[in-house]
């Protein structure tokens, strides 16, 4: 944001949407959440899940802040489910190996997810949670031909995109436009 606001770059793309009335922030991409574990924990066998089977659960998580740690946090206290946070970590790369080597359960955005031999998804069925990938200009380059132009291939990528909920698409960040059109 920082970059973008000092005219260092043109655009710019965030996990998370921008409060800030000088960037003009666009959800692109719907990320669900993927929760993993060992492939030898008691869970990973399981067909499915739902919610209420990670009840206490050792859980690696990211540091606080971090979009999916929020979001998941989110979707546990709407399942009404506590787990047992032991192990706070600041990357997702970092969340793979702790909980490759058994400390926990994990949780990135689906995405994010790079299969490994070490682990198994866990099919949470009840899980309905996610986050938004945000492209970034500032306001005032709107209008600009380079920005323009690359709005509109995003706006060709955005709808070619299976997944994609326009009347899902959160409003963080100010007003939004069409991607292609501002």
């Amino acid at each position: 944001v920082e970059r973008i606001r000092d005219y260092h770059v043109d655009v710019g793309v965030l996990v998370h949407g921008v409060d800030d009335e000088l960037v003009h922030s666009i959800p692109f991409r719907k990320q669900p959440l993927r929760v993993f574990a060992h492939r030898d924990h008691p869970l990973a066998a399981r067909e499915s899940l739902r919610m209420a089977d990670l009840e206490g659960a050792d859980m690696v998580v990211r540091e606080p802040g971090v979009t999916t740690r929020s979001v998941f946090e989110a979707a546990l206290d709407r399942a009404g489910v506590r787990v047992n946070p032991v192990m706070e970590i600041g990357s997702r790369e970092s969340i793979r190996e702790a909980v490759a080597c058994g400390i926990g359960i994990g949780v990135v955005s689906d995405i994010a997810y790079i299969p490994d031999a070490r682990l198994r998804p866990l099919p949470v069925t009840d899980l309905d949670a996610h986050s938004y990938c945000h492209v970034i200009c500032l306001r005032d380059r709107l209008r600009s031909r380079l920005v323009v132009a690359f709005l509109q291939l995003l706006d060709g990528l955005r709808a070619g995109m299976a997944g994609f909920d326009e009347e899902e698409t959160p409003q963080e960040g100010g007003d939004t436009v069409p991607v292609g059109n501002p």
